[in-house]
């Protein structure tokens, strides 16, 4: 007798593979991580089958996956059929939290003078994190902050390299803290 038949295969909200499950917080259901990602980020979120109540989240890499779920699932299904599926659902992810959750796009680099104008004017697209992040993020969310939205990485780490998509609100003045630097340019061979 295969203990993985009494698996559940699809999200109970799409119907699609249940990929990257994510457990609903104080209730038993479990989402595809898309599901999951999009109810939560609802002002007051409740479980779509039992109403339980459950905290907003911003980002898909606030939310825990289901390991031993998800290796059931990949049982079922075959593991390259759910390798697939997990990639189509991390990119359909990184895609939702690049056009923002609650309250817009994710804040990430900020900074004044000659190099932001580059910034702002295209001219420049590769930052470096700065070693004030946590100041940058309350700074960027209060009225009248400056920002660009980055890419990638994921990971916010100090030093750590993005490519600004977007800048945001650039018609206002900074503060006269540069909290990144510009990126090395690599060496050109012309």
């Amino acid at each position: 007798m295969d203990v993985n038949a009494g698996v559940d295969q699809q999200c109970p909200v799409c119907w699609s593979l249940l990929c990257e499950p994510v457990a609903w917080p104080d209730c038993a259901h479990h989402f595809c991580l898309i599901c999951a990602l999009r109810t939560r980020r609802r002002p007051k979120p409740v479980c779509p089958l039992c109403r339980a109540p459950a905290g907003q989240v911003r980002q898909a890499s606030e939310l825990q996956v289901s390991t031993i779920h998800a290796s059931s699932v990949r049982k079922v299904v075959g593991y390259s059929a759910y390798e697939f599926q997990r990639r189509e659902t991390w990119a359909q992810a990184a895609e939702l939290d690049a056009a923002g959750g609650l309250g817009g796009p994710l804040p990430l680099v900020a900074g004044h003078g000659e190099v932001w104008q580059r910034l702002r004017l295209g001219s420049q697209q590769e930052v470096l994190m700065g070693s004030k992040y946590d100041e940058l993020l309350q700074w960027s969310r209060s009225k009248g902050g400056c920002f660009a939205v980055v890419l990638q990485p994921t990971d916010f780490e100090v030093g750590a390299k993005g490519r600004v998509c977007r800048v945001v609100d650039f018609e206002v003045s900074p503060s006269p803290a540069c909290w990144w630097k510009p990126a090395p340019r690599a060496a050109s061979s012309s």
